[in-house]
């Protein structure tokens, strides 16, 4: 009811709400450019457009069941200029750990004085940490047992410290811009919240509830998850009472939505030669 309540009373500020959209758009170039030097360093070549083209229309993928079809998509459509998949896969693989994990330790880092981590969950933490650093060098090792599997030869490529590094440096640049664009959201749709909390609190947040929602797996784009995890994390943070969290994480789902769907669709109408696509 209070949710309600403050909802009858919202009166968004459209430029706002139209800036953070903006800056999230910004971060999405950074990220694309990101994909493209990782890709580079493993093997395979995009122009910019090329590489907006496949990853705005792979972002659509995100509202299948799963969590990974991204990976899939990108792989698929990066075919279609040449890449080979298994190219395409590693860096998309090696991006999305680095994004996991860069987004986990701003998460834990900018959050360590409200989550109250105790050495238990620290530990789990660290490992599952480790795991994910871990997993592009045990796939790129898994050429053997793949060959074994599909009876012929298959090559996993390797990442390399250049590429590995452009992943931590891009990603941890998206989640800045991501907590910025939210706080911008925020302010635009509850001028009145997060009086008192600053940037850090707000990437927190928004790294918190999105990974919350990644890593949940099954759920679309993490459905449900993603604004539990916003209605819990913003009071913890400072950046919402519990009302404003309920309402502020409703206009994040209809906001994150707009801003992944549109762009993707949009890139659908471009012609292919308009983009150079080889084969």
């Amino acid at each position: 009811p209070a949710a309600l309540d403050l909802a009858a009373q919202v009166r968004p500020r459209w430029r706002l709400v139209a800036a953070s959209s903006a800056l999230v758009f910004a971060t999405y170039a950074v990220l694309i450019q990101t994909w493209r030097v990782v890709l580079r360093e493993i093997g395979g070549e995009l122009s910019f457009g090329e590489a907006a083209y496949v990853w705005l229309v792979a972002n659509l993928a995100r509202y299948l069941p799963g969590s990974l079809w991204q990976i899939g998509a990108l792989g698929t459509l990066a075919r279609r200029h040449g890449i080979p998949i298994a190219n395409t896969t590693a860096a998309a693989l090696v991006l999305t750990v680095a994004n996991v994990i860069t987004g986990l330790i701003l998460f834990g880092v900018l959050g360590a004085t409200q989550l109250h981590l105790d050495a238990k969950a620290r530990l789990i933490i660290g490992v599952g940490i480790v795991a994910l650093a871990a997993a592009p060098f045990v796939a790129a090792r898994s050429s053997r047992l793949l060959s074994a599997i599909f009876r012929r030869p298959v090559t996993v490529p390797h990442p390399n410290p250049r590429a590995i590094g452009a992943a931590v440096v891009g990603t941890t640049l998206g989640w800045i811009g991501y907590g910025f664009a939210f706080q911008l959201l925020a302010a635009g749709l509850l001028p009145a919240a997060g009086a008192g909390a600053g940037h850090a609190a707000y990437v927190a947040t928004y790294a918190g509830s999105y990974l919350a929602g990644f890593l949940s797996i099954l759920p679309p784009a993490g459905l449900g998850v993603a604004e539990a995890a916003m209605v819990h994390l913003g009071p913890l943070f400072g950046v919402a009472t519990a009302p404003q969290a309920a309402l502020l994480a409703i206009g994040v789902r209809i906001w994150r939505t707009v801003n992944e769907i549109a762009p993707g669709a949009l890139a659908l109408l471009v012609p292919a030669d308009r983009l150079g696509r080889r084969g």
